[in-house]
C-alpha cells in the first residue's frame, strides 16, 4: 500500500521560508559588522545560503548572484570530501579550491553542519572574499598569472573547528601564506561567528515546529521553486539556441576567446552545452565548471519572467543542466589559472546565456548587455603615515543594458554581482590615496536605443605613498557589450576601448595604457605596475547596450537626455536623428522627421566610423533551401560566419568596417533571401584587426 505524503500546512511552510531568508540577511549583516575589511563591511562582497541535512540549497538572501550560483558545488564537494559520516556538532569547514567547486582562490567558503537530536538538519554556508590569499601579487588579481599556484594559497575541504576545537595548526599555516594576517584572521572568524548566528536560529526553528516539520517544509521549498522555473522554462519554445561572446585577451597575450553556448529548451527542461568554446588559455581569464554552471544559471534567471520574491535554490537547479567539455576557457584542466573566471568570464557566460535566449524568450525580459566587467584592480604598498602594510581592492560602476520597460541603470554591478560601488571616503581614511574624480562618464558613452543603455561612470585617484604596486584584471575594453533587437552597443573611446584603465606617471601630461607605458601584453590584465607618489589611475566603465532601434525613442526623451547630459546635441542628431537647437535646448520637428526619413533608409552616417568594426547577429527564421544554400556560399567566401545551421533557424555573424557598412551587408542579405525587413539580433562593437571569420 503506497503510503501517502504528510499534507504540509501553507502557512507553516512560508513562516519557515521567509524566516530562512530572513536569517541569511541576518548571518550577512553579522559578518559586514565584525568584519576587519572594506571589502566586506563597504563593498558587501559576501553571501550567505542556508543548506539542508542533504547539502542541498534551500534559500539564500540578496547577496552576490556569482557567489551563490556556485556555491552549492562548493558545499557538495567539501561534504563529499570528509564524508558527511564524519561531520559532528561544533565542526566549521573551510574551503577555496576553485578545482572542487570553488569560485576563484580569494573567495572562502565556511560551512557549518547543525545537529538536532543527532540528525543533521542543515548546514548554513558563507562565502567571502579574502583581502589577500598568497598570490603573486597583493589581493590576488594578478593579470597575467599562468598556473593557480601564483593566484594564492589553495585549500581542500579542511575542519578548521572540530566539535568547538579550533586547529590551531592549519591556522597558523593560513596566517603564514597572507600578507594582512590581521585582517584575514578578523574576516574568517566574522564569517565563523556570523555561521553560529544561524546554528542559533535553525535550532529554535526545529525545536518550534518539530523535525517532521522542518524536513518537509524544506522538501516542499525545492519543490515549488522547481515548479515554477519549470512552469517560465516552458514559455520558451522547444529547441536549440546557440550564440558566442568573446573576452579581450587572455592577460598574457592579447589574443581574444571565445565562449560558445548552445541552449536545447524541451518541455520545461533546459541544456545548456559549452562545445565550441575556445580551448582553456594561458592567463587568468578561464572559468571553473562550477563558475559556468552557477553563470548558466543567472542568464536563465535574466530571460525568464520570475518575478515576486522567487527563492533560488537547489529545486531551481533541477531543470537546468549543463555540459562543459574539459579543456576548455569554461572548463580547464589543472593546474590552468582561474582568478578572472569569477569575476570576468562569469560576465561573458551570462551574456552568452542571454544572447542565446533573445531568440526565443520574450523581448520584454531580454536586456541590452551591461558593461560586463567587475574591473578588479589593486593598489598595495606601506602606508606613508604609519609605514604599515595595505592592500586596496578597487573597483568601478557601469551602465545596465536597455530594456523594455525602460532604460539601463546607471551605475550599477554587472550582472553576475550584486556588490556595492566604490567606497571613496573608507578607502581614504584607510589607504594613501586621494580620490579626484568619481562621476558618470561622458555624454554619449551608453548604448543608444529606443531604451538606452545605463551610463557608466570614471574613477580617476592619486597615489599618495612612495612607492605602490598596481594590479589589474578587467574586461570589455576592447570588446562592447552588444545592443539588442536594433539597439547599439556604447560607443568607442578615441582608442577604441569601451571600458578603459590608464596610468598618468607624475609629471606627464596625458594618461596612458599599461601597454604604451610598460610594454603590457593587454590593456587590461597586468601585474606589478611599480607606482610613485603623484602617479594617477584612472578607471572608466562604459555604459550598457541599447533596446530596440534608436530612431524610435520619443523625441522628448532624447531632449531630456541632452539637458541632463547623458547625450551630446551632436549624438541625438546622429544616433538617434533627433536635431535640437543648442541656443534654446528645443527640438526643431521638421528636421527631426527628415533625419529619421534618412536613417531609417540609409542607417546611421558613414561619418561615424571608429576605430573598430561592427559585429551583427541576424536570424534568418525557417530557411527555405535556397536561402540556405545561399547563406552557406556567403559563407564560403567569408562575408558571414554561420554559428547555428538548423531547420527551425539559421544564425549567422556578420561583419562590417563600420556601423553603416555592417547595417548594408545585412540589408543585401535580407534582400538576397527575399526576407521582409528585420532587425539584427544584438550589435557589438569589435577590434578593428580581429576577424571571427578567419
Amino acid at each position: 500500500m503506497k503510503m501517502s505524503k504528510p499534507k504540509i500546512d501553507p502557512i507553516t511552510l512560508e513562516v519557515i521560508r521567509g524566516g530562512l531568508i530572513s536569517l541569511c540577511a541576518e548571518m550577512g549583516i553579522a559578518m559586514e559588522r565584525s568584519a576587519y575589511s572594506p571589502i566586506f563591511s563597504e563593498g558587501l562582497d559576501y553571501s550567505y545560503a542556508m543548506f539542508d541535512g542533504k547539502t542541498d540549497m534551500i534559500t539564500q538572501a540578496a547577496f552576490d548572484p556569482c557567489h551563490l550560483g556556485a556555491m552549492p558545488y562548493s558545499v557538495k564537494s567539501s561534504i563529499e570530501e570528509i564524508g558527511i559520516g564524519n561531520l559532528e556538532p561544533g565542526d566549521i569547514i573551510l574551503h577555496n579550491d576553485p578545482y572542487s567547486g570553488g569560485s576563484h582562490i580569494s573567495d572562502f567558503t565556511a560551512m557549518m553542519p547543525i545537529f538536532y537530536k543527532n540528525t543533521l538538519v542543515a548546514m548554513p554556508a558563507t562565502r567571502a572574499h579574502q583581502i589577500d590569499s598568497g598570490a603573486m601579487v597583493p589581493g590576488g588579481f594578478a593579470g597575467d598569472a599562468s598556473e593557480i599556484y601564483q593566484e594564492g594559497l589553495r585549500i581542500p575541504a579542511i575542519k578548521v573547528n572540530a566539535k568547538n576545537r579550533e586547529a590551531t595548526d592549519i591556522w597558523k599555516i593560513i596566517l603564514a601564506n597572507v600578507r594582512l594576517p590581521r585582517a584575514v584572521e578578523g574576516d574568517l572568524r566574522a564569517m565563523f561567528g556570523a555561521l553560529q548566528v544561524g546554528q542559533q536560529r535553525i535550532t529554535q526553528l526545529v525545536e518550534k515546529y518539530g523535525i517532521n516539520a522542518w524536513t518537509n517544509c524544506l522538501d516542499e521549498i525545492k519543490n515549488v521553486s522547481e515548479r515554477i522555473i519549470k512552469s517560465e522554462i516552458k514559455r520558451i519554445p522547444n529547441g536549440s539556441y546557440e550564440y558566442e561572446d568573446y573576452v579581450d585577451d587572455t592577460g598574457r597575450t592579447d589574443r581574444p576567446a571565445k565562449i560558445h553556448v548552445r541552449i536545447d529548451v524541451k518541455d520545461g527542461n533546459l541544456l545548456a552545452d559549452y562545445t565550441g568554446s575556445s580551448p582553456q588559455v594561458d592567463g587568468p581569464i578561464n572559468a571553473s565548471f562550477a563558475i559556468t554552471a552557477g553563470n548558466t544559471l543567472i542568464g536563465v534567471l535574466h530571460s525568464l519572467e520570475i518575478g515576486g520574491d522567487y527563492v533560488v535554490n537547489q529545486g531551481t537547479f533541477r531543470p537546468i543542466q549543463v555540459e562543459i567539455p574539459k579543456g576548455t576557457i569554461v572548463n580547464p584542466n589543472f593546474p590552468a589559472p582561474l582568478q578572472g573566471g569569477a569575476t570576468e568570464l562569469s560576465n561573458r557566460i551570462v551574456d552568452s546565456v542571454i544572447g542565446a535566449l533573445a531568440q526565443a524568450a520574450t523581448s520584454e525580459r531580454i536586456k541590452g548587455a551591461c558593461h560586463g566587467t567587475c574591473s578588479g584592480i589593486t593598489v598595495s604598498g606601506l602606508h606613508s603615515e604609519n609605514n604599515e602594510p595595505f592592500i586596496a581592492y578597487l573597483w568601478g560602476l557601469g551602465g545596465m543594458g536597455g530594456r523594455a520597460a525602460g532604460d539601463g541603470n546607471c551605475a550599477q554591478m554587472p550582472f553576475a554581482t550584486n556588490n556595492k560601488g566604490p567606497f571613496i571616503e573608507m578607502s581614504e581614511v584607510r589607504y594613501p590615496i586621494l580620490f579626484e574624480e568619481y562621476a558618470l562618464d561622458r555624454p554619449d558613452s551608453a548604448g543608444p536605443g529606443k531604451y538606452r543603455g545605463g551610463m557608466g561612470t570614471r574613477l580617476t585617484w592619486t597615489i599618495r605613498t612612495q612607492e605602490s604596486n598596481l594590479s589589474s584584471l578587467s574586461e570589455r575594453h576592447r570588446f562592447s557589450p552588444y545592443g539588442v533587437f536594433g539597439g547599439l552597443p556604447p560607443p568607442p573611446r578615441d582608442c577604441g576601448h569601451f571600458c578603459d584603465t590608464r596610468i598618468r606617471i607624475s609629471g606627464q601630461p596625458a594618461f596612458s595604457h599599461a601597454t604604451e607605458l610598460f610594454k603590457k601584453a593587454s590593456p587590461s590584465k597586468w601585474s606589478n605596475i611599480t607606482l610613485h607618489e603623484g602617479d594617477q589611475v584612472e578607471l572608466t566603465l562604459c555604459g550598457g547596450g541599447g533596446w530596440g532601434p534608436p530612431d524610435e525613442r520619443e523625441p522628448e526623451a532624447v531632449l531630456s537626455d541632452v539637458i541632463n547630459g547623458f547625450v551630446s546635441v551632436t549624438g541625438a542628431r546622429e544616433h538617434y536623428g533627433v536635431v535640437i537647437d543648442p541656443a534654446v535646448m528645443k527640438i526643431d520637428h521638421e528636421a527631426t522627421k527628415k533625419t529619421r526619413d534618412r536613417l531609417s533608409v540609409h542607417g546611421q552616417s558613414k561619418d561615424q566610423q571608429s576605430p573598430v568594426r561592427v559585429l551583427l547577429t541576424l536570424i534568418v527564421p525557417r530557411p527555405e533551401e535556397t536561402q540556405r544554400q545561399r547563406l552557406l556560399d556567403l559563407a564560403r567566401k567569408q562575408e558571414i560566419m554561420i554559428i547555428q545551421d538548423q531547420p527551425e533557424r539559421t544564425v549567422v555573424k556578420i561583419l562590417g568596417n563600420g556601423l553603416h557598412e555592417a547595417m548594408a551587408k545585412m540589408r543585401e542579405i535580407i534582400k538576397l533571401l527575399n526576407m521582409s525587413k528585420t532587425q539584427p539580433l544584438t550589435i557589438q562593437y569589435v577590434p578593428a584587426n580581429w576577424n571571427p571569420l578567419s
